[in-house]
């Protein structure tokens, strides 16, 4: 039997060690806006994963992800209710990878035009994800 071979990020032309460098040099130039964080500890500056800020002594992760060219495929098959489940998931797998809880998520809709059926379609997908995953 044969197996099927995995495709790498490389394979999909992805460079790990470019975007390690770009998320680097990226760190360095916001670090230069630390000064401004009053009562506040920045724990970690940019990366894949989720920002730490230590407040009170209690350390927050925050993250913000979107669902990228899965809109295309929401469009082409017109059905927009999965993309907020998606939404939440890719957040709430962000949060976990650095050991911390989500307990709330900032949302943010952007539309070429106005449409309330697909708001709706995804507020849909929104919630059910927030419950699957218990936010």
């Amino acid at each position: 039997m044969r197996m099927k071979k995995t495709a790498s990020y490389k394979d999909v032309g992805i460079n790990l060690r470019k975007v390690g460098n770009y998320h680097a040099a990226i760190g360095r130039l916001i670090m230069s806006t630390q000064s401004y964080v009053t009562g506040a500890k920045v724990l970690s500056i940019v990366g894949h994963y989720a920002g730490l800020v230590e407040i009170a002594s209690k350390v927050f992760a925050f993250h913000s992800d979107g669902v990228g060219t899965k809109v295309l495929i929401a469009q082409l098959m017109d059905r927009f209710d999965t993309i907020g489940i998606d939404c939440i998931a890719m957040n709430v797998n962000d949060i976990v990878c650095v050991g911390a809880r989500p307990i709330a998520f900032v949302d943010y809709i952007a539309l070429k035009s106005s449409n309330s059926d697909i708001v709706k379609e995804i507020v849909k997908g929104l919630v059910k994800g927030a419950k699957i995953a218990s936010v």
